[in-house]
């Protein structure tokens, strides 16, 4: 409470969130990672719609630690990136700093293949722009990333604006990676008159 009498809402005591619709506690996000033999520390933060999980650790594969969460978590709780750090950014009374690792921009994981085509290197780029992200590897998934139905439209409209085609919606559902949505382009190239 100010002097004056006003209330100034500071935030939250706990960390809970509200994601596209869901509340979500980001501890038991990194229960769960913590779980994981080789993580020494992580931390999960919200970021432009998406979640992202900020581990340290040894030796640590993203693809390994994207596979052992989703075994654990519900599709609403994944992380939409995975990024691995050294150490984590500390608060003066040693806690994880939130708003430091919010104001991180995720890079694209090295262990993440780059495009092997003109069509995954187009694909990715469109994607990118339309999820707000610096990169998209060729195994990332779209909806994994923080894309959502709408989203999903626009990529796949620019897509189709782009290569000249009229692919479904469902196709971005069916084939939600770079690599497999650009298969998805290159049949349809084949089989269009």
């Amino acid at each position: 409470m100010l002097p004056n009498g006003e209330i100034q809402f500071l935030g939250r005591i706990d960390q809970q969130l509200k994601l596209r619709g869901y509340r979500i506690e980001p501890g038991e996000i990194e229960a769960v990672l913590l779980a994981h033999p080789n993580v020494r520390d992580a931390a999960v933060v919200a970021q432009r719609a998406a979640l992202t999980a900020f581990c340290t650790g040894d030796s640590l594969d993203v693809s390994k630690l994207r596979s052992f969460a989703r075994k654990s978590l519900p599709d609403y709780m994944m992380p939409s990136r995975f990024v691995v750090l050294d150490a984590l950014p500390l608060t003066s009374s040693g806690k994880a700093d939130r708003n430091a690792l919010a104001a991180m921009t995720p890079a694209i994981d090295a262990a993440e293949e780059t495009a092997r085509s003109p069509e995954e290197k187009q694909v990715g780029d469109i994607w990118a722009e339309v999820l707000e992200l610096p990169a998209v590897g060729i195994h990332d998934r779209f909806f994994d990333l923080g894309g959502h139905s709408l989203l999903a439209t626009r990529a796949v409209s620019r897509v189709n604006e782009a290569f000249g085609l009229s692919l479904p919606l469902r196709t971005i559902f069916e084939k939600p990676s770079v690599a497999e949505f650009a298969e998805a382009i290159a049949q349809a190239r084949e089989t269009a008159p």
